[in-house]
Formats: structure tokens, C-alpha cells, sequence
């Protein structure tokens, strides 16, 4: 149980709270991928969107991981197995973010600008109890 005696930093870290962490950090995560997305794609074009997609997704894996590994998860320490882990994940979920935007920009003639968002959205959906669960292996800290 977090004290009142240290504040809303023991309130804000008390793992019931990582849920709220997640989302925030996520929110976070999002924000620079996506601006990082849409500036490389205002300044290359619509038809490099693959590529940008590819660049956007190396950097936001490494911002992502220390991010959630630092705030969300509260690790101190890390392992190159969790990391590989965590990259693995993302790595899987970028191809089928690259997989649905070719679709649906190719065949639907969607644009990649409107469909990031939604896209990105709908992946980060289960990756919050893989993530605790198998990549920073949290699960038994709370019921959350």
C-alpha cells in the first residue's frame, strides 16, 4: 500500500495506477510516433509512406521501451533478452500495421495520413497485458 507520507509520486508509482501510467505513456508514445510519421511524410511524400513507416517504427521502439520500462513497469534494471522481447513484439505488431496500411492504401485508396492513427490505435490495444505480463513480467505485483 503506498503511504501518505511520500505524496503523489508514492500514489502516482503504486502498481493499481500503471494501468492509468500505460495509457499516459502510451498517449506519450503515440504523439511522438505520429508526429514523427506525419513531419517524415509531409516532407517525403505520400508515396514513401512504407519507408517513413519503417524509420518512425525504429525510433519509437527504442523511445517506447525506455519510456514504459522506466515508468510504466518501473524496472531499474534490463536485460538484452527483455528487450529483444519487446522489440520482437512491436516488430509484429509493425507488420501489421505495414501489412493494413498497404491494403488499404493500395486497394481502398485510403490515405496513410488518416489511417495511422486508427491503425496505430487498434495494435496498442492488447499490448498492455503482453507487455506486463510476458515482457516485463509484472503480472503478480498487482491485479491490474
Amino acid at each position: 500500500m503506498w503511504s501518505k507520507s511520500k505524496g503523489i509520486e508514492s500514489l502516482l508509482y503504486h502498481p493499481k495506477w500503471r494501468l492509468f501510467r500505460f495509457i499516459f505513456i502510451g498517449g506519450w508514445n503515440a504523439f511522438f510516433s505520429l508526429a514523427f510519421f506525419y513531419i517524415l511524410i509531409m516532407t517525403l511524400g505520400d508515396s514513401w509512406y512504407q519507408i517513413v513507416l519503417l524509420i518512425t517504427f525504429i525510433a519509437s521502439t527504442f523511445q517506447s521501451y525506455f519510456m514504459q520500462k522506466l515508468f510504466v513497469w518501473r524496472k531499474k534494471n534490463s536485460t538484452s533478452k527483455e528487450f529483444i522481447h519487446f522489440f520482437l513484439v512491436c516488430t509484429v505488431q509493425y507488420l501489421l500495421n505495414a501489412g493494413l496500411l498497404f491494403l488499404l492504401v493500395t486497394y481502398l485508396k485510403f490515405s496513410p495520413k488518416i489511417l495511422q492513427l486508427p491503425v496505430a490505435f487498434l495494435l496498442a490495444l492488447g499490448s498492455y497485458i503482453y507487455f506486463k505480463n510476458r515482457v516485463f513480467r509484472v503480472g503478480s505485483e498487482s491485479r491490474i
